[in-house]
């Protein structure tokens, strides 16, 4: 789930249909809400060009389907882009989050590498996932191939816009959402909460 958060947000009241109505044909509609685009083309064009500001959109589906690689896709994308983003993660602690990034980097390294040869990236990604599960030294990984170095380098270059929180149940409230994205946003932060 994602949202962009104004700097402050204040409590709206409701208007009824007529009312919304009656305001349309006015011409009092709501003005343009500025709009982040995911990077992905087929989602963005179903959001109008991306999530406006102020919007939540809920991403739902079984354990496993990739609702969490699809939201730090997103984030990625997002802070890419030079946006504030705050992705807190319910599940999985910032050592795993960060080497799905760099796994998705080296992805798109070895596409623009032309690099297929999986006997060369099924070891590189297995050194990922053995940083992830603390059985292997990232410095070990990621000087071990040119793609590992070029990934590292892609997430270098968007990596002070994407702060990653391990989140708990029991320490992670609305309320303290709402202080990490103060602390960490600026006037168009997106916070993810998975």
């Amino acid at each position: 789930m994602s949202t962009l958060l104004p700097p402050r947000l204040a409590a709206t009241s409701g208007h009824t249909a007529l009312a919304a109505l009656a305001a349309l044909r006015t011409g009092a509609s709501p003005q343009h809400r500025s709009r982040l685009a995911t990077g992905f083309s087929p989602l963005d064009q179903v959001l109008g060009g991306g999530v406006a500001l102020g919007d939540l959109v809920l991403v739902g589906g079984k354990p496993g389907q990739g609702k969490t690689v699809a939201a730090l896709q997103w984030a990625r994308s997002m802070a890419a882009a030079g946006n504030s983003v705050v992705f807190a993660c319910y599940e999985h602690d910032e050592v795993a989050l960060l080497t799905r990034l760099l796994a998705a980097e080296l992805g798109e390294a070895a596409e623009r590498a032309g690099c297929r040869d999986q006997l060369r990236l099924d070891p590189l990604r297995a050194g990922l996932w053995g940083v992830a599960s603390g059985t292997r030294r990232l410095e070990e990984v990621l000087g071990s191939d040119a793609l590992l170095v070029e990934a590292e380098e892609r997430l270098r270059s968007y990596g002070e816009h994407l702060v990653l929180v391990r989140a708990s149940g029991s320490r992670t409230g609305v309320e303290d959402l709402a202080r990490l994205v103060d602390e960490h946003g600026d006037r168009q932060t997106v916070l993810f909460v998975d």
